[in-house]
């Protein structure tokens, strides 16, 4: 069943993977942001490489120690790489709306606008 589970991760990941391409290419984004944005593709792709070298020896050998280390490098690399992606929105704004760079929400989801000249975009 893991082996499976792996298999559909790689395709969905690959997917997803292309989505980020054309995010990373057209999404404006300061040089820090874009710093970030690279760290979190290559860390990506480490991933999908990883859990495709996983999915091989899981096919093969399903209770292989190597297989499971394996899987569990990539889960650690994929965290890394997902508060990267979260830094992506929530510091740099990638994806945000213009209305949205200007406001910090709330925990209620209310729009808090910003004091003049504290606007994060174009700052890094």
């Amino acid at each position: 069943m893991g082996t499976w589970l792996i298999g559909f991760g790689v395709a969905g990941s690959i997917l997803a993977g292309l989505f980020g391409v054309i995010d990373y290419v057209t999404a404006p984004m300061t040089m820090r942001a874009k710093r970030t944005a690279s760290w979190h593709a290559l860390l990506n792709l480490a991933v999908v490489i990883v859990f495709v070298v996983a999915l091989a020896v899981r096919a093969e050998f399903p209770s292989s120690v190597a297989g499971y280390t394996l899987t569990i490098l990539g889960i650690a690399i994929l965290a890394v790489s997902g508060w990267l992606g979260g830094e992506l929105v929530s510091r740099h704004l990638v994806g945000s709306s213009e209305s949205d760079a200007g406001a910090i929400k709330t925990s209620g989801g209310a729009p808090v606008p910003r004091k003049p000249g504290r606007s994060r975009i174009g700052t890094d």
